[in-house]
């Protein structure tokens, strides 16, 4: 098989080519990101139980893994699962990557 021509260049503007972990828990999402570290960041719209998450992962120590902290509606939270917002609502959320 020639894989030069079967490989898939990374494409940082297709969503579906950047691994970030969103995973549904009882609490809310917890977020994850896992990015090449060259990525500067990038966006995301989730929607989650009738709310709208508008995310925006920020990666400025050019790291691949680990999140440094993150803001809800421009408020911090501790840890990083975001809180189930309510059916309607859209959600703010920054996250800093470290």
């Amino acid at each position: 098989m020639d894989t030069e021509k079967t490989a898939q260049p990374f494409d940082p503007a297709s969503f579906e080519h950047v691994p970030v972990l969103l995973n549904e828990c009882l609490d809310g999402l917890k977020i994850d990101p896992c990015i090449p570290h060259t990525l500067p960041g990038f966006t995301v719209t989730r929607r989650y139980r009738g709310a709208v998450y508008h995310i925006r992962v920020e990666n400025p120590d050019a790291v691949q893994k680990g999140v440094k902290r993150v803001t809800v509606n421009g408020a911090p939270i501790p840890g990083n699962v975001l809180p189930i917002a309510a059916p309607g609502e859209t959600v703010e959320v920054t996250v800093v990557m470290g």
